[in-house]
């Protein structure tokens, strides 16, 4: 992963440094595999952040803040590329961290840390029509379907919340230090944040808003360094990747605490929400994916994606096909199918 250049990103990688060295000194024996990979699709510069569109069958993939790929799920290849480059500037090589699709409008927000922005893509002419200024460092995204709203985490530890009917700034909500994982619960109107301690030693905050007011309403102590997060829309419950610890936290959204934690291995890095089966897939930021079942809280398979290290960070499901797509660093996004 490619260091920021500003001050925030630069702890945030000295952090992620520090969260590597923790997480590789763990030991985990994996189950047996059960699924292996389908497809795999060439890409550009790495592709470590990915949406699906349910619209259009798409799957959007971030290439190292340059541009974003467009995956068609029926074919298993690039259809499109957009590029998130101004002419005036050269390539960037720090990683578009995060995209959320907004099924409303059928487009794709992209946010990138280097330049403070959010892209927004439109999935009828895979082109930029919008940006949004949104301060320094924009680390996580997700959309609001009740509102028609994108809220952004970013490192100066405030969420900003955009409208998709203006693409502007609406409001922003303070929150802990380097947010870099949200997911929104549907059911409950709310965002979960997650965000990290005092320090690597300290377990980690997610803070609960409220996308009714956009104030903070609860927060939950989990593992070491949260990075991603996903609700699962079944049991009203709200998975952790911790990645200092390789550990997934389960919170319910009725009582805001954790029910249970479940032991991964790795080096957990993203998550991806499977309703259909209920079942969660767990990238571990070298070349496995684990999948956890939501009815035992326990990992249930492995699939390795790769050879090589660094090709299971970024995940999203295709609620289509039954399918999960991965990327990593290397140029290639992974098919997984949610059956064996």
């Amino acid at each position: 992963m490619a260091e920021f250049k500003k001050e925030t990103g630069v702890a945030m990688a000295i952090a992620i440094v520090g969260v590597f060295a923790l997480a590789v000194t763990s030991l985990y024996i994996f189950p047996s595999q059960a699924q292996t990979v389908v497809a795999k699709v060439p890409v550009g510069l790495g592709s470590s952040a990915l949406a699906y569109d349910s619209r259009k069958g798409e799957v959007f993939a971030s290439l190292d803040g340059n541009a974003v790929s467009v995956v068609s799920d029926a074919t298993n290849k690039v259809v499109a590329n957009v590029s998130l480059v101004k002419s005036t500037e050269g390539p960037r090589y720090d990683d578009s961290q995060c995209l959320a699709y907004d099924s409303s409008k059928g487009e794709v927000f992209v946010a990138n840390p280097s330049d403070g922005t959010v892209y927004v893509i439109s999935d009828a002419t895979n082109t930029v029509v919008a940006n949004v200024s949104v301060g320094g460092g924009p680390w996580a995204l997700v959309y609001d379907s009740s509102k028609g709203e994108v809220f952004v985490a970013n490192m100066d530890n405030t969420v900003y919340v955009i409208s998709d009917a203006t693409n502007a700034v609406i409001a922003t909500v303070k929150v802990g230090i380097a947010p870099q994982g949200m997911a929104y619960d549907s059911l409950k109107g709310e965002v979960f944040v997650a965000t990290n301690g005092a320090s690597l030693l300290s377990n980690g905050i997610v803070y609960v808003i409220s996308d009714a007011t956009n104030t903070v309403v609860a927060n939950v102590s989990v593992g070491l360094a949260p990075i991603a997060l996903a609700y699962d829309s079944l049991k009203g419950e709200v998975f952790v990747a911790n990645g200092g610890n390789d550990t997934v936290s389960v919170i319910s959204d009725a009582t805001n605490k954790v029910v249970t934690t479940v032991s991964v291995g790795g080096f957990v890095w993203g998550l991806a929400y499977d309703p259909l089966k209920g079942e969660v897939f767990v990238t571990n930021g070298g070349n496995t994916v684990s999948i956890i079942s939501d009815a035992t809280s326990k990992v249930v398979a492995n699939v390795n994606v790769a050879e090589g290290w660094g090709d299971a960070y970024g995940a999203a499901y295709d609620s289509l096909k039954g399918e999960v797509f991965v990327g990593g660093t290397s140029n290639t996004v992974y098919v997984i199918p949610d059956k064996s």
